[in-house]
């Protein structure tokens, strides 16, 4: 949230964080793996979000995988609701690194709080709790809890299982209080979401896709009536905007559509009114967010994909309530394989010579937002007038941060024409940083598909190439 402190048009940071979601179903002594473990140093993330998305509806936290029923055929609530067993999670049966202990180890490798997921399709309130104390008692901090994950989806992973559960939005505000209540109670410091439904748009009109049905477009406005901000202190929200495909179009007109994307995409969301009907007291934490292939299955992976990720996030935080950016995912589902493991299956071992997630164009994308953001006290877009030698202000996302003497300025240029910044009038004179750069439909799967430069800022002015992320710091 804004804090006072920051002298306007800043916003605080100090709640910043740029993180990733951990899916612990993909392969036994994952979280044991000396190469992830130095991969998530690499990424220098303070979140990790735990033990996923939609599996923690199915997560049995002791035995570290999902319920054993749920695999089968016959798979129920934990007041004995039936439910349809999701065919995902039938391949994972003996896999167990999803227990609090597995988890603790993986939080080695960095620093901060974890947001840790509430299963509430398959546990009763009571088991959340167990398992929140096994988590302390293990070494995880219960700082943050997601109180579940999508149940504005009446359809996931095949099943109806959200619906049966929670027939309405005041059905699962209710469930979410009362499990609110419990762990208060426990863990009074912790910080609670309650989960809400981030609009997809249509780019093409800039009006809602017509996939939101009454559940979703309704959802916000419900439970928010239903008084969800009095036992959440935050809203959480999952963004996959679908990315236009190429329809015939040749490369330099097919990138300028896409340079412009996060940018249309953002203003589209703040302009619905689930957006607007969300509390202006409330925190917003962005507990998922990536791209939709559906019609560009070849941006997945390439430098674009990169820049998309680090101009949305940029954007998002033009919104003073938005806390934490978790990417989706640090490990995971087939879309992701082809990139981190080319050409294996994802509930197998990594193929020989596979290339870690923080070397791919997401991975070195968002560490190096997350090293800018890292530290920021306060911070502001740049204004029109400091982007002056800007081609498109939609295609060139740029903050400045301070604390204390240190600035620092983070550039996402997503544009074909060099982006020319002139901060004479914010004081800047000289300035020392590095750029990321690539061919922008590259596929970046290791080091040497990317150029990183050190670069420098003088007389006021950062010239940043094309299809580049750069970062620039001072001392004032």
């Amino acid at each position: 949230m804004a804090d006072a402190v920051c002298p306007a048009p800043t916003r605080s940071l100090e709640s910043v964080a740029v993180g990733y979601n951990v899916n612990v179903l993909f392969w036994e002594g994952l979280f044991n793996d000396r190469a992830l473990l130095d991969a998530v140093a690499m990424l220098g993330a303070p979140v990790l979000r735990y033990p996923g998305g939609t599996e923690s509806d199915y997560h049995h936290w002791l035995n570290g995988r999902p319920v054993e029923p749920c695999r089968y055929s016959t798979c129920r609530t934990w007041d004995n609701r039936v439910l349809q067993p999701p065919a995902l999670y039938q391949g994972f049966g003996s896999f167990t690194q999803g227990t609090p202990a597995f988890f603790a180890s993986l939080l080695g490798a960095v620093r901060g709080a974890p947001l840790l997921v509430a299963n509430m399709v398959t546990a009763s309130p009571d088991e959340t709790l167990s398992w929140l104390i096994a988590s302390r008692a293990a070494g995880v901090a219960v700082a943050r809890v997601e109180l579940g994950n999508e149940p504005y989806f009446a359809q996931v992973e095949g099943t109806a299982n959200n619906a049966t559960v929670f027939p309405d939005a005041e059905s699962h505000v209710g469930a979410a209080r009362a499990l609110a209540q419990q762990v208060r109670t426990t863990f009074p410091a912790a910080r609670l979401a309650q989960p809400a439904f981030a609009p997809r748009i249509d780019l093409a009109t800039g009006q809602l896709d017509p996939g939101n049905d009454t559940r979703m477009r309704t959802w916000n406005e419900r439970i928010v009536a239903a008084g969800a901000a009095d036992h959440a202190d935050a809203f959480a929200l999952h963004f996959y905007p679908r990315l236009p495909d190429r329809a015939g179009r040749a490369d330099a007109a097919y990138l300028a559509d896409l340079g412009t994307a996060a940018a249309r995409y953002w203003r589209a969301t703040r302009a619905t009114p689930q957006w607007a009907v969300l509390p202006p007291a409330k925190s917003l934490w962005i507990t998922e967010f990536n791209v939709s292939f559906a019609d560009a299955a070849e941006l997945v992976g390439t430098w674009m994909h990169g820049l998309f990720l680090a101009q949305f996030a940029l954007r998002a935080l033009e919104d003073a309530r938005v806390e934490l950016l978790i990417a989706h995912m640090l490990t995971g589902n087939r879309q992701w394989q082809t990139v981190v493991h080319p050409g294996r299956a994802p509930d197998v071992v990594p193929a020989p010579g596979f290339e870690s997630y923080a070397l791919t164009a997401q991975g070195r994308a968002l560490a190096a937002l997350a090293a800018t953001l890292a530290g920021g006290r306060c911070g502001r877009a740049l204004a029109q007038s400091e982007l002056s030698g800007v081609t498109d202000t939609d295609r060139v996302a740029a903050w400045l941060l301070t604390r204390g003497t240190v600035e620092r300025m983070v550039i996402v240029n997503a544009d074909a024409a060099t982006a020319r910044i002139d901060l004479a009038s914010a004081g800047w004179q000289a300035a020392a940083g590095r750029v990321l750069t690539a061919a922008p439909l590259a596929r970046i799967t290791g080091p040497a598909a990317l150029s990183d430069v050190p670069a420098v800022a003088a007389q006021g002015r950062v010239e940043v190439p094309p299809y580049a992320l750069a970062w620039f710091e001072r001392t004032r």
